[in-house]
């Protein structure tokens, strides 16, 4: 139920009937109470019920890429028949738990922040591009794949630490699940400022998304094709870039997908 103000503006009520016996006859006591506060508890709990849940999300798909890299790492280390060292092993584990410490300071200093207070930095592109490297040093070298980097920025958006990392690894981490199975992965990354936005893009030369499965690209839990993963990384990229007052689209054909991100340069 709604009810107007003396400006004509709505408000939600809440309305109340008593009967009452007064004067030997029963009559209604009728009460209407504002409970736009009540509401607004209500919604601020309701995203923050929200926040937690993608927070528990983001968190899990994070840590289970780099935890299945270490499996088969391991796995391979042990078969003597492989065509990697013992020694290059070692190297991408060490790698890759420097990363998962790495990202587990990262939430506790995000889980420590004072409530409203948001820790961002300036983005660092080179050391992304670091970053993204190393993660993904094995999984380029299982599928003969390769990343290339083309930046022409000059401004780059503040983030917080490990959001950028997150975005284009769910996105690379897609292009290397959903590769075309007659050619090596080919994914090309570019950056670049227009009409005082930072722009991102990340183009794979994969089979394409199916035009049916086109609307679901970035719904929860959403897998395009029949394979291994949960299905949240689309979705969590969307959502951090919404949070960071930014945006993504695609464009998609049998030669491959591109997806392009933009956000704000203040």
């Amino acid at each position: 139920l709604s009810g107007k103000r003396k400006d004509g503006s709505e408000v939600p009520v809440e309305v109340g009937l008593h009967p009452v016996y007064v004067y030997e006859r029963f009559s209604v006591i009728c009460s209407i109470v504002d409970i736009s506060e009540r509401r607004r508890i209500a919604e601020r709990e309701a995203r923050q019920k929200k926040e937690l849940r993608d927070f528990a999300y983001r968190i899990a798909h994070d840590i289970r890429n780099p935890l299945a890299n270490l499996k088969s790492l391991l796995e391979l280390s042990s078969d003597s028949a492989a065509a990697i060292s013992n020694e290059e092993a070692r190297s991408m584990m060490t790698s890759i738990t420097a990363d998962l410490i790495q990202f587990t300071e990262e939430i506790i200093g995000a889980t420590l922040a004072a409530p409203g207070e948001s820790i961002i930095k300036p983005l660092s592109v080179d050391a992304l591009q670091e970053r993204i490297s190393q993660r993904f040093q094995y999984p380029l070298r299982e599928s003969g794949g390769s990343i290339h980097w083309t930046t022409n920025h000059d401004s780059v958006p503040s983030t917080p630490p490990g959001v950028m990392e997150e975005v284009i690894g769910n996105l690379i981490s897609n292009a290397l699940r959903y590769s075309h199975p007659d050619r090596e992965p080919e994914i090309q990354v570019r950056t670049w400022n227009e009409n005082s936005r930072f722009h991102l893009s990340v183009e794979d030369n994969g089979p394409g998304i199916p035009e049916e499965s086109r609307q679901q690209v970035f719904s929860m839990f959403g897998r395009l094709q029949d394979k291994q993963g949960t299905g949240l990384g689309l979705y969590l990229v969307k959502e951090n870039l919404n949070r960071l007052g930014g945006s993504i689209d695609f464009s998609s054909s049998s030669a491959g997908t591109i997806f392009q991100i933009t956000l704000p340069l203040n």
